[in-house]
């Protein structure tokens, strides 16, 4: 038997147990090797035949799981468009993806290109770059209301962490419009 373990960034070795019948067989009749046993996925460990013992084991090879880690909490990222102005706006999802320490590793990400948006009234068409994390917002917003209007989750996926949703609020502002105060200054050339 082979425990099952999560993974922690670490090389994993799961106590193994090998039994004859109801009996246990002692450790030392045998000898565990460790193989594929960092990131989640499966791991395989080898047990050989240790000479002179009361037992002869046949070397066997057996696969053990190892299950994704729970994610870390992701940062909540903002971005400001501008009303009435018909622009697209760029924001890098993987800045928000929670800082890991070593020897901890995401392995392979993949961003979900379906995006889930509540961005209220208004022209909107949100991509994202599955493998870059590159969020687009095609924004031709109407009105004059500031602030917080919606949000746009994305979740992503990857090899060692269970899914992970990142947000980012979605914020307005006005157009600057410069104001004339009649004074005009005249310097010299």
């Amino acid at each position: 038997k082979v425990a099952s373990c999560t993974y922690t960034g670490d090389a994993l070795e799961p106590a193994v147990t090998l039994e004859d019948g109801d009996a246990v067989i002692p450790e030392g009749e045998y000898t565990v090797e460790y193989s594929n046993n960092t990131n989640a996925g499966v791991g395989q460990v080898t047990i050989t035949n240790n000479d002179g013992g009361n037992y002869v084991i046949q070397e066997s090879t057996q696969d053990f799981p190892i299950t994704k880690a729970t994610a870390p909490a992701a940062e909540t990222g903002s971005l400001t468009i501008t009303n009435g102005l018909h622009k697209t706006y760029s924001f890098d999802l993987s800045t928000l993806l929670p800082k890991l320490t070593a020897p901890c590793d995401y392995g392979t990400i993949t961003y979900d290109k379906k995006v889930d948006t509540n961005l209220g009234v208004g022209s909107f068409i949100t991509l994202v770059n599955g493998k870059t994390g590159e969020l687009t917002l095609d924004a031709n917003r109407s009105g004059t209301d500031e602030g917080q209007f919606g949000t746009i989750t994305v979740t992503i996926s990857t090899s060692n962490y269970q899914d992970i949703t990142l947000t980012v609020n979605i914020f307005a502002k006005n157009k600057l419009t410069p104001v004339m105060d009649g004074k005009i200054t005249a310097s010299k050339i």
